[in-house]
């Protein structure tokens, strides 16, 4: 094995191990290479599209698939239904594993161009005297965009204005009702009345014997 096929052996097994985004980043490194002009990052849609390519004129719509197993026709029929809905002229799925048979015979027919495993290790052959620095630059120029997108500012909840404490009304002290002298009763004045005309007949009792004596 040549020292060629030695680093893009590497590069490809490392690109098994890549996180998702870096993947679509070296994706569109190579298609670059291959003189389209990829468009991904914050400003691109994520509708089932990873990255939107032009060349010439015409637009072309590319998703990436970072498989270690067969890669299923759903993401072809997804794809396509892409392709038709956005008018693109066709459609490319990439991928580091292959494809079912039922996928490569579907896709005869239709705006889709299937790249496998091995057809990508080739391109990453044919461009490895660039293929690396083109992928730094993808990664500073991502760097860069999430450093320069403003992250959104959370609002702050407006502050909520106290609530004036209601002073509770004193209550005003109830005068006291003077107790009233009890009035004396009329049974009472007839009583008193009664004990002063019985003292007065035995007094009258008295004089009279002692005049009868005299």
């Amino acid at each position: 094995m040549s020292d060629i096929e030695k680093r893009a052996t590497y590069l490809f097994e490392q690109l098994k191990n890549k996180t998702p985004r870096e993947f679509e980043l070296m994706c569109a490194a190579i298609f670059e290479l291959e003189n389209y002009e990829p468009a991904v990052g914050p400003g691109c849609r994520d509708d089932g599209i990873d990255i939107i390519l032009n060349k010439g004129g015409l637009i072309y719509l590319a998703q990436c698939k970072q498989y270690k197993s067969t890669v299923p026709i759903n993401a072809a029929r997804e794809l396509l239904g892409v392709v038709h809905k956005e008018n693109a002229t066709k459609g490319f799925l990439v991928t580091t594993a292959k494809f079912s048979k039922e996928t490569l015979k579907w896709c005869n027919n239709q705006k889709i161009d299937l790249i496998n495993g091995d057809e990508l290790f080739a391109k990453i052959f044919k461009h490895i005297n660039h293929i690396e620095l083109k992928f730094q630059e993808w990664l500073s120029r991502e760097c860069k965009d999430n450093k320069s997108s403003p992250s959104p500012t959370k609002k702050s909840s407006p502050t909520k204005k106290s609530s004036p404490t209601k002073s509770s009304p004193t209550k005003k002290s109830s005068p006291k009702k003077s107790s009233s002298t009890k009035k004396s009763s009329p049974n009472n004045k007839s009583s008193s009345t009664n004990k002063s005309s019985s003292t007065n007949k035995s007094a009258n009792k008295s004089a009279n014997k002692s005049t009868k004596k005299n």
